[in-house]
């Protein structure tokens, strides 16, 4: 899960349960991916390497959701910033022009923050990513409009649009309180 090895090819073989998420996106059928996982799965890491292969060949808009504004720049910091520039080099990564939460690579818009009325209007995406989506508010700040009705919004005019969410069920799950 380190920024040392992204662009590199990903050893499926050593997390074998990550295939799934490069033959979702692979399938040119499938529009909806459901994954409740652990913590420690490296589902996030790996899903970003795919999503950078999205990015390098077939490049397409993506928009990464995560419950608050910090851990989004958290995670763009942490992952998305340090493997562009594995993948795509200095000159993108270090461009004046980029925004820690809006980036430009290959020509494609990579958005990440909290979902928000203001923030799910405008772009359409090829890609959404929930992750750590049992965090998040099922309807949307500043609207009425639930997460699910502005990500079908923001996916409808796209071909083989894909819409991506993880969980951590188990994160909160007290075993002398069980819900």
């Amino acid at each position: 899960q380190s920024a040392d090895y992204a662009g590199l090819p990903m050893d499926i073989a050593r997390t074998p349960h990550a295939k799934i998420i490069y033959d979702f996106l692979a399938d040119p059928v499938a529009e909806e991916l459901n994954v409740m996982k652990s913590s420690a799965a490296a589902m996030t890491s790996t899903l970003i390497a795919a999503c950078l292969g999205v990015l390098k060949n077939r490049p397409r808009n993506i928009l990464y959701l995560i419950g608050n504004q910090q851990e989004a720049r958290k995670m763009a910091n942490r992952y998305w910033k340090p493997w562009i520039r594995q993948t795509f080099g200095d000159a993108v990564a270090d461009d004046e022009e980029q925004a820690a939460l809006h980036l430009k690579v290959n020509g494609v818009n990579l958005i990440s923050g909290s979902p928000t009325e203001k923030m799910m209007r405008g772009i359409q995406f090829s890609i959404i990513i929930e992750d750590e989506s049992d965090t998040m508010s099922n309807v949307l700040g500043g609207g009425r409009q639930t997460l699910e009705e502005a990500e079908r919004e923001r996916v409808k005019n796209t071909l083989r649009s894909k819409i991506i969410r993880l969980c951590t069920p188990l994160k909160k799950w007290n075993k002398d309180r069980p819900k």
